[in-house]
């Protein structure tokens, strides 16, 4: 269906941006080639980016807006897509085809409304764009400065300069102890009591060296299991698995409906939803067949 656009008039706009369904499904569609590009070097487009983004969005529209404005709907878009794909990760949830959007009751609403913030937008209906906002931001929605991948290699150190410091066994002791050796003890006695407890404070503090790093590398290893733990998928929604119910449901190869299957089902959020909501053949085949006629139908 055609599409309305607005006069190639270049307007400059007095108040906020338009973002209507039309001037935001342009912008990403911008974008997202800008990223394709390569003009994204880390969570925001590069100068040239938005430059181009500025420039090609006037084209289109006949809007042309400011870099601060371009860029405040990039920051919009990737919250709401952040949020979109929180929501879809929440186990139990339903699905409603003809609103793409979850499903719930009044009151695990309310607790998602606590647990992920602007969620209650989706209630009546899904996120616009999402093919779009995934090219945009989908490799960057789970990495920040403080949070660590498995991908990265390093394993964070709980150390301000990332190395233990074990204390030399030989290390002197500055303190003094308030017990002096009597006089009458004879010098060789004093020293080899001196030289003891050295020895046994460096040693004090070689165990608690160590403990700190066996604390440490326990700490570690929990932080890998549970990194490990969240990119494993759940029972029942591997691949495998899931191509498995796609076949038994009817949609052998050959068909839109594996065809589509095979195209939806590289998301691991898809497969949840596949597996947990629909819970008959007849219902997994005809969900199939509607996600292929929404995607590729007349």
């Amino acid at each position: 269906m055609a599409e309305n656009v607005p006069s190639k008039s270049v307007k400059m706009p007095i108040d906020s941006a338009d973002w209507n369904d039309y001037n935001t499904r342009v912008v990403c569609e911008i974008f997202a080639d800008q990223v394709v590009a390569g003009n994204r070097p880390n969570t925001h487009l590069s100068n040239s980016g938005y430059d181009e983004v500025i420039e090609q969005f006037a084209s289109k529209t006949g809007l042309r807006y400011t870099r601060l404005q371009i860029k405040n709907k990039w920051d919009k878009l990737r919250i709401e897509y952040n949020c979109w794909k929180k929501l879809k990760s929440q186990i139990g949830l339903g699905w409603d085809d003809a609103r793409q959007t979850v499903t719930a009751t009044a009151a695990r609403w309310k607790q998602l409304k606590e647990d992920i913030a602007g969620c209650l937008k989706f209630r009546k209906a899904g996120l616009q764009n999402e093919e779009l906002l995934e090219k945009m931001f989908e490799d960057i929605r789970n990495t920040g400065a403080d949070h660590w991948s498995l991908g990265q290699g390093t394993i964070p150190s709980a150390t301000t300069n990332g190395t233990i410091q074990i204390a030399d066994v030989n290390e002197i002791d500055d303190e003094t102890d308030e017990d002096e050796p009597s006089a009458k003890r004879k010098r060789g006695d004093s020293s080899k009591v001196d030289k003891l407890k050295k020895t046994k404070s460096g040693s004090q503090k070689m165990v608690e060296e160590m403990s700190k790093s066996n604390e440490l590398s326990a700490q570690t290893l929990s932080s890998i299991q549970s990194f490990t733990k969240i990119r494993e998928d759940p029972p029942g929604c591997s691949i495998k698995d899931v191509m498995t119910l796609v076949e038994e449901c009817g949609a052998v190869e050959g068909t839109n409906e594996h065809f589509i299957a095979i195209e939806i089902f590289i998301k691991k959020d898809q497969r949840k939803m596949f597996v947990n909501s629909l819970r008959t053949p007849a219902g997994r085949f005809a969900w199939l067949k509607k996600k292929y006629d929404v995607k590729y139908g007349n």
